[in-house]
């Protein structure tokens, strides 16, 4: 496909301050269309915090931080990282090789200069106003270094492109934000999702996209926010990963080069561009993995975001048997280079009544609904050495007498059975029952289920796409036969919705472009510059 205009990612140059109201205006307000059959979700959100001045001094030092019609995001800066980041830094003294101006971000005034090299340390007493501090480097190109952080492999100094907004936080300490040019934030973020060096060039390129229409519809369109309100992205994994500059790589680069600006939108609105690891041959529909209970039997996904085969003829694993099928054929499919293509994991009955006693007081009360049994359940199944669950399971049977309600794993009872009521069409579980003599624990969502049989290392399942085979006494071995271990066989890492990073190497490998990529995991969409977006589609046909 033809190419827009562009800059290569990490230019920066002046620009005129009208031309940068310009590119606010059309990112932060974008254009609606004419199309009334879509209409958009939520309304846009700023590209920017409020904390900064609109001044003509304040845009003036903003834009030598990004490229021309290159939109500026704003990322929330925490300690570490991963999935729980912790935002409250108890200093922050920050350096740059050419030295730093510090700026208030109010009125757009330098209020402290250093010779190159010289370190700056944020405090009360430097501060003239509550909105902080906006730290650059005196060349704008270079990087700011932050002391107190540590990021990349070799746990180097922390050094970020773009500018550093340092506010007080409410409890103490500071709050972080890295005020960045998009195409730089993605320089940061594409190596930590997606390893240059053992990943093709256009999987990478799909991922470059992937990655920059999910930033600008989650700044733009989003429910969350961070720093009350300060930033609309940030460094954890729950979000993107996002490591700065110590983790670019010359080929990631490439790949946000060769995309540059290019965003996925439906009917010319930007779509939420969600991807994992491994779908295992089979994407799942957002609204089954991400629907509630009640809603997941009638769910409907948009066009883009529903779960398709690798294979037109697999047609859909909701079925038992169809997905166990899939599991013991394991065909090939785009993701089968992944070492999550096919996993195992097993139990003693002691060990997951352990886990599972541990696990159901973590998950949320609405996930887990509790069946008290009056009379001691029956142990199910055939009284085999491996007993496979029921090819039925999808159908559930007559419940237990006995009562409703919410309850923890504390007194869990004698394990007897595992049993998947519904599956989605990648034959993700999305409900599953837990059978003991206490009774029965029903258990909803699919990140739930994978907390809930957390593996023998204590990790997360690799997926919910799974199915269980069972040891048990034999009859004669003893008066009341019972469990003994619990064998769990699946495919997939991660949630299964959009791309699959795996696939899409897997694509790209059998020469597929970065476009047709996009294609096969985003149906029905287009690559559009992200200027001419017109708003966020909101998933119905």
């Amino acid at each position: 496909m033809p190419k827009h205009a562009r800059d290569r990612p990490g230019t920066r140059r002046p620009i005129p301050i009208a031309k940068l109201a310009f590119t606010v205006i059309v990112l932060g307000f974008a254009f609606l269309s004419p199309r009334t059959s879509h209409k958009v979700a939520r309304a846009q959100r700023p590209l920017l915090p409020d904390l900064l001045g609109t001044n003509e001094a304040v845009a003036g030092w903003l834009s030598l931080l990004h490229a021309p019609d290159e939109p500026l995001l704003a990322v929330a800066i925490s300690r570490s990282g991963g999935l729980q980041p912790v935002f409250e830094h108890p200093s922050l003294t920050f350096v740059a090789p050419p030295g730093l101006v510090v700026v208030d971000p109010r009125s757009g005034e330098a209020v402290v200069e250093t010779a190159p090299g010289e370190p700056f340390r944020a405090s009360q007493q430097s501060m003239p106003s509550t909105a902080g501090l906006l730290v650059l480097a005196r060349q704008p190109e270079e990087p700011v270094g932050i002391i107190e952080l540590r990021r990349g492999k070799k746990d180097s100094l922390a050094r970020y492109r773009g500018g550093a907004l340092v506010v007080p936080a409410p409890k103490g300490g500071w709050w972080l934000v890295n005020i960045v040019g998009l195409e730089s934030y993605l320089r940061g973020v594409v190596p930590l999702e997606m390893p240059p060096n053992s990943f093709l060039p256009a999987a990478l390129e799909a991922q470059a996209v992937v990655a920059r229409t999910y930033a600008v519809h989650e700044v733009l369109y989003g429910t969350r926010s961070y720093l009350n309100g300060l930033a609309y992205l940030h460094d954890g994994t729950a979000c993107q990963a996002y490591d700065g500059v110590n983790v670019e790589q010359p080929k990631s680069d490439a790949a946000v080069a060769e995309t540059a600006g290019e965003v996925l939108t439906y009917r010319g609105r930007l779509i939420p561009t969600y991807y994992s690891s491994t779908a295992g041959g089979h994407t799942e529909s957002s609204a089954l993995a991400w629907g509630s209970a009640d809603r997941v039997a009638s769910a409907i996904s948009p066009p883009y975001l529903t779960g398709t085969p690798d294979r037109a003829e697999w047609g859909d694993f909701d079925s038992e048997e169809r997905f166990r099928q899939f599991l013991e054929d394991s065909p090939p499919s785009f993701d089968d280079r992944s070492p999550y293509y096919r996993w195992e994991y097993e139990w003693t009955r002691e060990e997951l009544e352990a886990t599972l006693a541990r696990t159901l007081k973590q998950l949320p009360a609405s996930a887990v609904r509790f069946i008290a049994t009056e009379e001691p359940a029956p142990v199910p199944g055939p009284a085999s050495v491996l007993a496979s669950a029921p090819a039925s399971a999808a159908v559930e049977p007559a419940r237990p007498a006995g009562e409703t309600g919410s309850e923890t794993g504390d007194d869990l009872g004698e394990l007897l059975d595992i049993v998947a009521r519904r599956r989605g069409v990648s034959g993700r579980i999305l409900e599953l029952e837990i059978l003991t003599t206490r009774g029965r624990w029903e258990v909803t969502g699919e990140l739930n289920i994978r907390r809930l049989l957390a593996t023998p290392q204590g990790s997360l399942l690799p997926s919910s796409a799974a199915v269980f085979d069972f040891e048990r006494d034999l009859p004669e071995a003893t008066p009341t036969p019972g469990l003994r271990k619990v064998i769990v066989r699946g495919t997939g890492y991660g949630h299964g919705v959009g791309m699959s990073q795996y696939g899409a190497d897997g694509m790209a490998r059998q020469g597929f472009t970065y476009p047709e990529i996009l294609a096969r995991y985003f149906p029905g969409t287009e690559l559009i510059p992200v200027q001419s977006h017109a708003g966020a589609d909101e998933g119905r046909s």
